[in-house]
């Protein structure tokens, strides 16, 4: 029988959490050649654990198939904001030195985080606590095995004295998972990014959920 651990994230996942990254997010609509993409990961994943106070990961065989990031008001970080920022800062450098093209569409990528901002300006429910980033690697959806994870952060967030909190996704993701659960869809957003494969509408979502 195969054995399935939760437990919490240590930086020796990080290569397999990228791969999951890769294949959940379409990153490689940004970015066309291998040192931009892995740059893009890196920076993408390492933002969230900044914005975190804790990172579950989910281990099936000994191999991570998917994680959770939460951010709990007044919890520290997970780690140093200061280290991880100036690690950023060299990825980012480096992705627009390397390949002028990659960083043209790296620059679409940013409006997710406009769009991101303008959910937040609108909504009126508590920001206060958040779940930053929940990504199953493909080949373990529909298993229940993200609704453990999923609960498993909720548990962690009632323990620390959090009634409510939110989450951002959007319609390339699957946002009915949330609605299952009784999420409410507080507010929307709908624009367009020009991709590789030409131009793509999306429309991203804030939800939010009661502890």
């Amino acid at each position: 029988m195969s054995e399935l651990i939760i437990r919490e994230f240590v930086p020796s996942d990080t290569e397999a959490l990228k791969r999951i990254l890769d294949e959940s997010f379409i990153v490689d609509e940004f970015v066309t050649s291998t040192p931009p993409l892995d740059s893009v990961l890196e920076i993408y994943l390492r933002g969230k654990i900044i914005a975190s106070t804790l990172a579950l990961v989910v281990e099936k065989d000994e191999e991570v198939i998917g994680t959770i990031m939460l951010r709990v008001n007044d919890r520290p970080r997970i780690r140093s904001p200061f280290d991880d920022v100036a690690t950023i800062l060299r990825r980012l450098l480096g992705l627009f030195i390397v390949d002028t093209s990659d960083a043209k569409l790296w620059k679409e990528y940013l409006r997710y985080e406009a769009s991101y901002a303008r959910l937040r300006h609108r909504t009126k429910v508590s920001l206060e606590h958040e779940i930053t980033l929940f990504m199953m690697a493909a080949a373990h959806r529909g298993q229940g095995i993200g609704s453990q994870l999923f609960a498993k952060a909720k548990e962690h967030m009632k323990e620390h004295g959090a009634r409510n909190f939110f989450l951002i996704t959007d319609t390339d993701c699957t946002w009915q998972f949330y609605e299952a659960r009784g999420m409410d869809r507080e507010v929307s957003d709908s624009f367009s990014m020009d991709l590789r494969r030409g131009q793509h509408d999306l429309t991203t979502y804030l939800y939010s959920g009661t502890l």
